[in-house]
Order: C-alpha cells, then structure tokens, then sequence
C-alpha cells in the first residue's frame, strides 16, 4: 500500500488478517473486532444494505446475501467461474425499481452485460429464492476490472464508474436515469436506465478512486494512468480533462484523502 503526495512516494503497512480472533487498535483500548469467516468464495465485490427491511444493515457478496444476526448465507444470483474467479467484477445497490428494496447492479470481466438483480421481497428472501435478472444495458466494453457507485455530480442519484484494466482505452461512466413512465411494464419493472457518458476516449488502466483533485469542490476521477478533472458545468455534455500524472497498476479503491492536512488531497493506493 503506498500513498502519494505532490513528488513524494512513501511506504504504508498493511496487514491482512484470516481466521477467528480478536482484534484490538493498540490505540484505543477496548475496541474491539470480532472476525467472522462467512464463506469460501473467489468472488471480488461486496456491499452493504438492509435487505430484508429490519432496520439491520446486512451484506451483499457475489451469489450471496448474508442476514445481519446470523450471517447465513443466501442465495442471491448465480454466477459463473471464469480463470480463477467468478464472472462478475462487483456489487452495488440501488432500489432500481423504487419499491423500498434494495436491489443489486451488477457486471462482469469480459461479458458486457450489467445486469439488476430484483430483490424478492420478505416471501422470497423467507423462502431462498434467487433474485429475478434483468438486463440494464451492454456496454458493449469487455475487460472491465470494476466500478464505483458514487453521485459525481451532486444529483443525489449515483453514477456508475467503471474502470478498465486496459490502458488508453475509453473511460465510461454509466448515468442512473429516471425512465418513462410508459416505458415501466410488469416485464420491465426498472424505473431507472443507464445511459453511457464518456470522460475521455483515452485513459484508464486498473484502478480507481473518486475524490477532489483539482480543489474546485468538485469530484474528479482518478484511474491507473492519471486522473479526469470535472468540468466547471455541465458535466455529462463535455469531455473531462485528463492528467496523466502517474502510471500505476493500482487498487481498486484507491482512496482520496488529506493525510498530511495541507489542505490537499493525497492518493493512497495498494
């Protein structure tokens, strides 16, 4: 893990931890963390939501669901192996159907398809029952390493921000849209559609990060091979300007954040 701040690089510890114990932050006695081993999985994506309505925040993961209380898990979708992993590249949330429930956006490595995932309700989580898939949109982009789902431009309604491994390739962020009304049907219960904005046609490469570079209050994003600095207005109908200011096989998330409180943001990336 490293993190980097005007012209300097420096070297951060980080420390990864398996099986059952007790973890406590040798500054702040008392606090304490309970590791709990919920399944054996090689899937990448995770997230977290109050699925069943309860009040209790619960996790998403891959084929899986796991109910705040005792954290069984429960079946969610089904999801494909592919060289070494499981074809699916994250998860995120988003009531898309606007009923109360959470449902879950998701993609894939190379397939190009991002699919929702319909959340059944309190019957059918009671009962198991895998998640309806729908088809949002195909991107018609493959090697796609993963995504952010965050609000760039202020609407209070998320983008979906996906990164590519594949360096001087397109950067695309794809629009969470209110959908017609005529255009909801029984067969088509999504209430929001993606629609395709393209930060820059050349610029990417595998990691990702969202946070204010340029100090205009402003999200920007930042990818392996540089970062896209918003526009002053009307982001969705211009190009965004690239800096390529490094050239990094990074994590994805990388975080944004003022370590050194300069008043600037630095860049912490695995």
């Amino acid at each position: 893990m490293y993190f980097l701040r005007a012209s300097a690089l420096l070297f951060l510890c980080a420390f990864l931890v398996f099986g059952s114990m007790t973890l406590v932050q040798a500054n702040e006695p008392g606090v304490k963390f309970d590791v709990l081993g919920l399944a054996i999985d090689v899937n990448e994506g995770i997230a977290a939501a109050d699925v069943d309505q309860d009040g209790k925040m619960d996790l998403v993961a891959g084929r899986f669901w796991y109910r705040n209380g005792d954290w069984r898990a429960r079946p969610l979708r089904q999801i494909d192996d592919w060289n070494g992993y499981v074809q699916s590249n994250g998860d995120y949330v988003f009531d898309v159907n606007q009923d109360g429930s959470p449902d879950v956006i998701a993609g894939s490595f190379i397939p190009t398809e991002i699919h929702w995932y319909e959340n059944p309700g309190e019957k059918g989580l009671r009962l198991g029952q895998l998640w309806k898939q729908h088809l949002l949109l195909d991107s018609g982009q493959a090697q796609n390493e993963g995504g952010l789902l965050q609000d760039l431009d202020g609407d209070n309604v998320p983008e979906l921000i996906i990164n590519r491994w594949k360096k001087d390739t397109p950067m695309l962020v794809q629009r969470l849209a209110k959908k017609a009304p005529k255009a909801v049907t029984k067969s088509q219960p999504a209430k929001y559609e993606l629609k395709t904005a393209t930060l820059g046609e050349k610029g990417n490469g595998h990691g990702l990060a969202v946070g204010d570079l340029s100090g205009d209050g402003k999200l920007d994003v930042l990818v392996g091979q540089g970062w896209y600095e918003q526009p002053a207005e009307n982001p969705w109908e211009q190009p965004w300007k690239f800096h390529q200011a490094w050239d990094l096989h990074a994590s994805l998330p990388m975080i944004v954040v003022d370590l050194d409180t300069d008043g600037r943001n630095d860049l912490i990336f695995g």
